[in-house]
């Protein structure tokens, strides 16, 4: 996950991701159609875009809690109960993915709005 938070969460994603001139040109939307091959120099950035997005959802996806309620309790997992008396969890990559968190929403905010 360091490859990961440490391009997802530099100064340069962050600003790219919260201004909008900065994103179109981040990412090529602003750019005449040519050759992919030989003119696409924002092909890169798609790409780090796609791996951190890919990674930010393969860890949440594969991330699990012990399967025993009383394993779940002694590692934290169980943060209360419902009032019917289920347990609620916790995800075990939250604490790594909330740091994450400000970013995703606002690419997404992004894609919602094309």
């Amino acid at each position: 996950m360091s490859p990961v938070s440490n391009l997802w969460l530099s100064e340069e994603m962050h600003r790219v991701l919260v201004e909008p001139d900065s994103f179109i040109s981040y990412v090529g939307a602003d750019n005449k159609i040519g050759e992919p091959v030989l003119e696409d120099s924002c092909g890169l950035n798609r790409s780090r875009i796609s791996f951190c997005v890919y990674t930010i959802l393969g860890v949440v996806k594969r991330a699990r809690w012990p399967t025993s309620l009383e394993e779940a309790k002694a590692g934290g997992f169980v943060v209360g109960y419902l009032s019917n008396g289920n347990p609620i969890y916790r995800n075990p990559c939250a604490e790594q993915v909330l740091k994450l968190l400000d970013n995703l929403l606002a690419l997404i905010r992004w894609v919602k709005l094309t």
